[in-house]
């Protein structure tokens, strides 16, 4: 025996079909925005290794022997200049004014290579228990890394105070670096 089909079995399926695909759009939409997230972290995190990897130059050039007070002059296109006004990241010409790092350890190649700048903000000849000088000189340390994409860009700024014991110590380049404040700046 046959029976006469009812109709209801197609908007039933329909209905289903409908849901399926709300379903299925809504976990396609869900994916793209945790792409984008993730692209957009990546390129955050590559930024912000760059710009340490300049901070630490900058670093290791106070440390270094190269390191020579007479470096920093008016002249701001080598990044190390004295700042009779504290100048801030947004008033530095990144594209001249600047130190670059020759060679960068990056997963990928970066569309600018990671810089830095020093500033020389103060010196102090202060007076210890001991009645010798001991010559303090403060330093502005600020960063700046791109990612490969060029969409993401981070400055780091880094207060640095370096001390001589005597004059003696300055030609001996028997120095002590302190470094603190370390902050980044979200464009």
């Amino acid at each position: 025996m046959r029976t006469n089909p009812s109709g209801f079995v197609l908007p039933l399926v329909l209905v289903f079909l409908i849901l399926y695909a709300g379903l299925m759009l809504r976990a396609h939409q869900t994916v793209s925005t945790e792409l984008l997230l993730n692209r957009y972290l990546e390129d955050e995190i590559e930024a912000l290794i760059a710009a340490e990897s300049a901070l630490s130059a900058g670093l290791r050039y106070l440390k270094s022997e190269d390191y020579a007070e007479t470096a920093f002059d008016e002249n701001r296109s080598d990044g190390l200049f004295i700042a009779r006004d504290e100048i801030s990241s947004a008033q530095i010409n990144w594209s001249t004014e600047v130190h670059r790092l020759k060679t960068y350890a990056g997963v990928k190649s970066l569309p600018q290579a990671p810089a830095y700048s020093i500033q020389h903000l103060a010196k102090a000849d202060t007076l210890s228990v001991l009645s010798s000088g001991n010559h303090i000189y403060w330093f502005r340390l600020i960063s700046r890394g791109v990612a490969s994409s060029n969409r993401q860009v981070v400055i780091l700024e880094m207060l640095v105070r370096l001390s001589y014991a005597d004059d003696h110590a300055y030609i001996n380049k028997q120095k002590t670096l302190f470094a603190c404040c370390w902050r980044q700046i979200t464009l």
